[in-house]
């Protein structure tokens, strides 16, 4: 009996680790990335798991930054930032938490198929590590140790924050697929039901041949912020090849209201330009950016 009893504790003792032993990174110690990047359960499932189902309390999202600049095309071999975004909104306290991060061609992303796009920074933050997914030989980005709150106490309003950097993938590569997946948690050590999970991904488009890429008909890949402006206008652009740029505001039957920019001549790469707009009357404008012979356009409200 007593040679029983040993076993029995022995077995519990084995099974709680097996349980937490998340806190490492599930990629690290499973070889699944739960980012639903490939064809495996995404998140947290099945028994002694934090929370079976995702949950819109812990709202996340991910996206893809150039140059402090969220941007939703990328131009082959450039650099750029993955920054994951999570925010507490529930009442639970969860000060701790780990995550992961993968990316992907898009075509076959989701499916055993999925292939690797892209190549993540050998420099990674504190308690973060590049784990292999084995099913499908793509890399994972993920905690290697229970990973402290960005902001806030762990209540409500508390963010969970990652900044890692990557470099895009080869011409032709395609649109590529960015997955993230947070679990929020209490840092008790446990697998309990309190512990809250979310998940979410993104599609980042190859630029095209243009001198401003275009990821859509009428916006091209400028970006103009904030799109309700009071004193600033802020454009954000990523250009193919070396190119003239002009920038004006319109009125909306098409008038020039101001010129902002004239014929600057601009390298390849993201350009973020900032104008002081502070004395245009209230109302509806269109920003027009040229480059070369290729226009983008997009609507603005002044207040």
């Amino acid at each position: 009996m007593k040679f029983k009893y040993i076993s029995l504790s022995v077995f519990l003792g084995a099974f709680a680790l097996l349980l937490s032993s998340n806190s490492t990174g599930y990629t690290n110690n499973n070889g699944d990335s739960r980012t639903g990047a490939i064809s495996s359960t995404v998140g947290c499932g099945g028994s002694g798991c934090h929370s079976n189902g995702a949950t819109a309390g812990i709202t996340i999202s991910v996206e893809l930054d150039s140059a402090g600049v969220a941007v939703t095309s990328y131009h082959p071999g450039g650099s750029y930032t993955v920054k994951m975004t999570a925010t507490n909104t529930t009442s639970n306290s969860l000060p701790v938490f780990g995550f992961g991060l993968a990316s992907v061609k898009a075509t076959g992303a989701g499916t055993s198929s999925a292939q690797q796009a892209g190549t993540w920074s050998a420099s990674l933050p504190n308690g973060v590590q590049n784990s292999i997914e084995l099913a499908a030989n793509t890399n994972v980005i993920e905690q290697q140790v229970q990973l402290p709150k960005t902001s806030g106490t762990g209540a409500a309003g508390t963010t969970y924050v990652e900044s890692i950097g990557w470099t895009a993938p080869a011409a032709g590569t395609g649109a590529v697929k960015l997955y993230a997946v947070v679990n929020a948690a209490n840092g008790d050590g446990t697998n309990g039901p309190e512990d809250k999970w979310n998940n979410t991904s993104t599609t980042i488009t190859e630029f095209g041949t243009n001198a401003i890429s275009e990821i859509a008909a009428d916006l091209g890949s400028v970006n103009v912020y904030p799109t309700l402006i009071s004193n600033t206008i802020i454009t954000a652009f990523d250009l193919r090849r070396d190119a003239k740029v002009s920038i004006e505001l319109l009125s909306l039957n098409g008038q020039t209201v101001s010129t902002l920019l004239t014929d600057e001549a601009m390298n390849t790469g993201t350009q973020t330009r900032t104008f002081t707009i502070g004395d245009l009357s209230a109302g509806i404008y269109l920003v027009k950016v040229q480059a070369g012979d290729h226009t983008a356009i997009s609507k603005v409200v002044k207040q």
